[in-house]
C-alpha cells in the first residue's frame, strides 16, 4: 500500500502532466485534437481528484 507521500508525488507528477496537455492543447490548430488533448488533461485530473481522497482517506485513518 502506497503512504501519503508517494500519493502526493503521484498527485504532483500528474498535477504537471494535466498541465502540460492543457499546454499542448492550446497550440493546437485543429480544433478535434484541440478537443481530444483537454478531454485528456480532464480525465487527468480526475484521477487526481481521487488520489487527493485516498490521501486524506490514509492521514485521516
Amino acid at each position: 500500500m502506497l503512504n501519503p507521500a508517494q500519493i502526493q508525488e503521484c498527485i504532483d507528477s500528474c498535477t504537471q502532466s494535466a498541465h502540460d496537455l492543457r499546454t499542448t492543447a492550446n497550440t493546437l490548430l485543429c480544433a478535434m485534437e484541440r478537443q481530444t488533448a483537454s478531454l485528456g488533461a480532464a480525465r487527468v485530473e480526475m484521477c487526481i481528484n481521487a488520489c487527493v481522497e485516498a490521501k486524506t482517506i490514509l492521514t485521516k485513518g
